[in-house]
């Protein structure tokens, strides 16, 4: 074999091991960006049970969904203060510190 030969071999090989590299680099992307895709997705469903747990938790199970949506959305587009917001959520916070204490002591007894 000639070494004009022997050199264009090696330079097939070389493309076709860069081209094998790039082809799992890609494939390497692609389950990464599902896997981010999957932990958004897991987040999202994950909070939308938190609130709905909330709601039921805070006494709205018995409210009509419209009724319920309706109570958000005024208060989503109410002009609230910083100062009012930071009560809503202390006040949040105290209610879910007291129903965590008090499904402790029932889970105790």
């Amino acid at each position: 074999m000639s070494s004009s030969n022997l050199l264009r071999d090696q330079i097939e090989r070389s493309a076709q091991r860069l081209a094998q590299l790039k082809a799992r680099e890609i494939v390497s992307a692609q389950r990464d960006a599902a896997r981010t895709k999957e932990a958004v997705r897991r987040t999202r469903a994950s909070q939308r049970d938190a609130i709905g747990t909330l709601l039921v938790n805070a006494g709205f199970g018995a409210l009509s969904l419209e009724e319920v949506l309706g109570a958000m959305l005024s208060y989503r587009e109410s002009v609230i203060s910083p100062d009012m917001r930071e009560r809503y959520k202390q006040k949040g916070g105290d209610w879910l510190a007291s129903n965590a204490r008090s499904r402790g002591r029932a889970h105790t007894h």
